[in-house]
């Protein structure tokens, strides 16, 4: 790598990490302006493609959020990111079940992740949750385990707490549920 190169790769993920804390503080408009930029000098970049994928989505295009997190993860599949966030596009097309997929290759490269614990618990309760499921009480047997398993990881979740007592309480259980 060139010189020129060197500093148009810093350029780049400086402005992906802008970008990103942009994000992360609201700033919707200013985000999407400079991760379109990006994108016009590097269309490969799996955290740029993440974050236009993560704007979609939060402005309620999930069809083109899926498309860029789809990009972002052929780009760089070893980013275990890449596989939650295309599983919350997919919960929100209603597709569990390949949600419920990406979460399973993020917990192979990321078991101590205690927020794709609980994102796996929230899926295979949706997965539950469709009229008609023979296995309904599996999943939600599953749903619990990986309850319990982000509660191992961080016992101070109030996530994993709130969503047990929920599904517990599905389930009336409500002696447990109130636990």
């Amino acid at each position: 790598m060139n010189a020129t190169e060197n500093n148009l790769s810093d350029m780049i993920k400086k402005s992906v990490q802008q970008a990103a804390r942009l994000f992360h503080d609201g700033n919707l408009a200013a985000c999407q302006l400079l991760i379109g930029q990006t994108l016009r000098i590097d269309s490969n970049n799996d955290e740029a493609l993440q974050i236009a994928g993560l704007l979609k989505l939060r402005t309620g295009d999930t069809k083109d959020a899926v498309v860029f997190l789809e990009d972002a993860r052929s780009i760089n599949p070893n980013n275990p990111d890449h596989h939650n966030n295309l599983a919350l596009a997919y919960s929100r097309m209603g597709k569990y079940d390949a949600a419920v997929i990406c979460l399973q290759d993020a917990l192979k490269m990321a078991p101590a992740r205690q927020i794709f614990w609980i994102n796996m618990a929230v899926q295979l309760r949706n997965q539950a949750n469709i009229a008609g499921r023979a296995d309904r009480e599996e999943l939600l047997n599953e749903s619990e385990a990986a309850l319990h398993k982000a509660m191992e990881i961080g016992p101070e979740s109030t996530s994993a707490y709130a969503n047990l007592g929920s599904l517990l309480a599905e389930r009336h259980d409500l002696e447990e549920s109130e636990s």
